[in-house]
């Protein structure tokens, strides 16, 4: 009786320090996500309607007018390698219509569990958009959350634009 408790609390402990040791899962964003997405919370109102991955990566936010001006996108490759991100966007003829690549210098970062990308907004004070990129589902849908970066005298300020969902093909 003495040997099975030992053995079992050794098993015990060996699987403990397996669990505790093995590393957190690797974010990885990498897929074919449908352009069009769910809208789940919008500062433009809009819940439930449909969103462009095509039209936030071009900081357009308001659904009707992204649905319009992005209407041939068929869906948005993202090719994650941890140090760069690059992007295809995709029509429906099966044509890159547009891509870019995100490194880390250009404002692409994995942070916890979700990627950053950082698009400057174009203006003089230095405004940017932030997109937070969750897989979800083990990797089946992609949450996107979008945050307004405005400079201050006391620092950055974030506010939120609104939360997306895409679909992974």
């Amino acid at each position: 009786m003495k040997t099975k408790r030992i053995t079992s609390f050794t098993a015990l402990l060996i699987s403990s320090l397996a669990v505790a040791l093995t590393p957190a899962f690797a974010l990885d964003i990498t897929g074919s996500y449908d352009d069009k997405g769910t809208v789940i919370r919008s500062d433009n109102g809009g819940e439930s309607e449909t969103i462009s991955f095509h039209g936030l990566l071009s900081l357009d936010f308001d659904p009707i007018m992204a649905e319009a001006k992005y209407a041939d996108t068929s869906h948005v490759d993202l090719i994650d390698l941890k140090e760069k991100l690059d992007i295809e966007i995709i029509d429906k003829e099966g044509k890159m219509v547009w891509g870019a690549v995100w490194g880390r210098y250009e404002g692409y970062s994995h942070e916890g569990d979700a990627a950053v990308i950082r698009i400057s907004n174009g203006d003089a004070n230095g405004n940017r958009t932030s997109l937070v990129i969750t897989p979800l589902s083990d990797g089946a849908y992609l949450e996107v959350k979008a945050y307004k970066i405005t400079a201050t005298a006391l620092g950055p300020k974030s506010d939120p634009i609104g939360s997306y969902i895409f679909v992974k093909n």
